[in-house]
């Protein structure tokens, strides 16, 4: 392989096999070739629509749970990498999306006196509190922001 060039060849379920053993016995080459293989999964999974704002993170938390995957896998339960792979990749991309978003809602909606008022001794919220109080916080947000929310 040279520079950015892939030679990517479908490989055999027993290829891929062996290649996977050897990445998870530490061998580094083994371990790049299965990268490159599912190069195209994991960057599908980083470029989610819904995931666009986070997209580089995204790609790389994907490539980061591809690594994962192959030192996770076990042959054993009949499951094909690939299937194993795709499950937990586009999990990890889903995953921080979330925390992006929950992190978004601390950072970006504002908390208001009424809003603290409202809670319970129990720290949770009525179904009609809740909506009083978060009717006025969704209005103050633009379009774009109540469409990710």
């Amino acid at each position: 392989m040279e520079g950015n060039e892939v030679a990517r060849t479908q490989l055999s379920q027993t290829e891929e096999r062996q290649l996977i053993a050897r990445a998870q016995a530490g061998d580094g080459a083994a371990m790049e070739r299965m990268a490159l293989q599912y190069l195209p999964l994991a960057r599908a999974a980083g470029g989610q629509r819904y995931a666009q704002s986070i997209a580089e993170d995204a790609t790389a938390a994907a490539m980061e749970e591809l690594v994962r995957s192959v030192l996770a896998f076990d042959a054993g339960r009949g499951v094909p990498f690939a299937a194993f792979a795709k499950v937990r990749v586009y999990g990890a991309v889903s995953h921080l999306f979330r925390k992006a978003s929950a992190r978004w809602a601390r950072e970006c909606v504002p908390e208001t006196a009424e809003a603290t008022e409202r809670v319970a001794d129990d720290g949770t919220l009525g179904a009609s509190e809740a909506r009083l109080t978060l009717a006025p916080l969704l209005s103050a947000l633009t379009d774009d922001e109540r469409r990710v929310l």
